[in-house]
């Protein structure tokens, strides 16, 4: 039983719609947003500072930074790391607790192969695909910055945006692997995914309107975002460090969680 193909073919489907609104997504923002927001900037800067600075925070209105190409991509990115995340929790969640949903957890655990073999099998699954469409995405990112005549660096803010966007779904499916081995039952996939995909994006949000670094550290979507791999040419190292240290205690953990789980009769 070729458990990596048999998971890669039920995956495929779901991959090719959430990649297609990913990079239209992108499209849409850098490529028709963008230039409209450029040619009206004073009008929407007049009417962005009469919203309540609270309002501006928690939805990524960075009013110092929006008339960049980086800044207003910075804005983007709140939206499309968010589908990104909810797209990484539906794969892992899926590619993981599809036993447990069918509560044929039995069947699959007595097959031929051993649990590591299975869990490694099934992480590759989610591995390739996101590797995939970060392939995509980077390609598309530099489609956008050619298309609007973008010059300087843009070779490598591309390399280093398009690796935040990557690393951003990595991290949300190690989380859906831990939160998808420990919990009972799953009544919904998409349910739970985009719960977990609001929270985050909730988390966010009070990290922009508090500006407390500790509070950050719960915002698992800032942790690669703009601002922080490209503020001033400087890359924070602190949530990238706390991003590797919770991928590694949360996979460890999950492992040997999958590994050595009883299963329930039913």
């Amino acid at each position: 039983m070729n458990v990596y193909l048999y998971e890669m073919k039920l995956q495929i489907k779901s991959f090719l719609i959430w990649s297609g609104v990913i990079v239209a997504s992108l499209f849409a923002f850098m490529i028709g947003f963008y230039p409209v927001f450029q040619d009206s900037l004073e009008e929407i800067m007049n009417m962005i500072e009469g919203l309540p600075k609270e309002y501006t925070l928690a939805f990524g209105f960075e009013m110092s930074n929006l008339n960049s190409y980086v800044g207003f991509y910075n804005f983007t990115f709140s939206y499309i790391s968010l589908m990104g995340a909810i797209m990484s929790l539906i794969m892992a969640i899926s590619v993981f607790g599809r036993e447990k949903r069918s509560k044929c957890l039995d069947f699959i655990f007595v097959k031929p192969i051993s649990r590591k073999k299975l869990f490694c099998m099934k992480g590759l699954t989610c591995i390739s695909m996101t590797t995939v469409l970060g392939i995509i995405y980077a390609a598309a990112l530099a489609f956008c910055y050619r298309l609007t005549g973008q010059t300087g660096r843009w070779g490598k803010e591309v390399l280093v945006l398009g690796a935040g966007f990557y690393f951003t779904q990595l991290f949300f499916i190690v989380l859906g692997i831990f939160a998808v081995v420990y919990l009972k039952k799953i009544r919904s996939v998409s349910g739970a995914a985009t719960s977990f995909g609001c929270i985050a994006f909730i988390l966010s949000a009070l990290a922009n309107i508090t500006g407390d670094k500790i509070m950050t550290f719960a915002a698992p979507l800032k942790y690669f975002e703009p601002d922080n791999l490209l503020n001033a040419g400087k890359i924070e190292y602190a949530y990238m460090a706390a991003a590797i240290i919770i991928t590694v205690v949360c996979i460890s953990i999950a492992y040997v969680r999958f590994c050595k789980q009883d299963i329930h009769a039913v």
